[in-house]
C-alpha cells in the first residue's frame, strides 16, 4: 500500500481539515475512481459487472462504501434501463441540490466558480487531459475520470480535499434533510443515485487517515 503526505500548496482556495492526514493512493484506488466515473454518467446500460467489481474491491478497503454500493446495486437490479434513466434525470439533472457540478455546490453560481473552472481547465491542460467540450470542468464525471488518469498524488489529494469531498458532504447532507421532508423526501429516498453519492463520499473519506504520531512543529509565526 502506497501512502503519500502532501506538503505542497493547495490548488484551490478553500480551507479544509485534512492537511495533517496521511493520504492513501494506489492503482486499485485509481481503478475505483474510474468505475465511479462510469456509474455517474447518464446510463445507457446497467453496469452490474462494474458495480460487483467495486463491491469486491471496497469490501475490505472501505466497508461503508461497500454497504452503499450494495444498496445501489440492489436498487438498480430491479429497474430496466428506461427506469434507471428516469431516476438519473430526476436527481442528477433536475434536482438543484443534487446536480453533478461540484464547485457550484460550494460557491454557487458566482465569480468564485468561474475561478474554479479556470483553475481546473489549467490543471487538466498541464496534465495532458482533454475533457469533452460539452461539459463544464467541475462535472463529477470529468473530475473522477481525470483522477483515474493521473499519477500525481498531490494533485489528486488537493482535488479531493478542497473540492470533491466538501461538495459530497453538502450533497449527502441535503439528502438526509430531504428524507425528513414530505414528498421530496420520498422522491429522494427511493432514488438509487443517492446511494452512489454516499458510497463515493465514504470511499474518499477512507483515503485520508489521521496520523498516529506527529513530531513536527508546524505552528510557525
Amino acid at each position: 500500500m502506497v501512502s503519500a503526505e502532501s506538503t505542497s500548496e493547495h490548488i484551490f482556495f478553500l480551507d479544509n481539515s485534512l492537511s495533517s492526514t496521511v493520504f492513501l493512493y494506489t492503482s486499485t484506488i485509481q481503478r475505483l475512481f474510474r468505475k465511479f466515473s462510469l456509474l455517474f454518467e447518464y446510463p445507457t446500460e446497467v453496469h452490474l459487472r462494474d458495480i460487483e467489481e467495486m463491491e469486491h474491491l471496497t469490501k475490505t478497503l472501505c466497508p461503508k462504501a461497500h454497504k452503499y454500493l450494495q444498496q445501489f446495486k440492489n436498487s438498480v437490479v430491479k429497474l430496466n434501463i428506461t427506469q434507471l434513466q428516469e431516476f438519473y434525470s430526476d436527481l442528477i439533472d433536475m434536482s438543484p441540490g443534487f446536480h453533478p457540478y461540484l464547485a457550484a455546490h460550494l460557491v454557487g453560481e458566482s465569480y468564485k466558480r468561474s475561478l474554479f473552472l479556470i483553475k481546473l481547465r489549467e490543471l487538466f491542460r498541464n496534465h495532458g487531459y482533454n475533457p469533452p467540450n460539452n461539459e463544464l470542468s467541475d462535472h463529477i464525471v470529468i473530475l473522477l475520470e481525470f483522477i483515474s488518469n493521473t499519477a500525481d498524488k498531490d494533485v489528486v489529494r488537493s482535488l479531493l480535499a478542497d473540492l470533491i469531498l466538501p461538495a459530497l458532504h453538502l450533497i449527502t447532507e441535503k439528502s438526509n434533510l430531504a428524507v425528513e421532508n414530505s414528498l421530496i423526501g420520498v422522491k429522494v429516498s427511493k432514488n438509487p443515485y443517492i446511494y452512489l453519492y454516499r458510497a463515493l463520499k465514504e470511499f474518499i473519506t477512507s483515503l485520508f487517515r489521521v496520523k498516529i504520531v506527529e513530531n513536527e512543529n508546524k505552528h510557525e509565526t
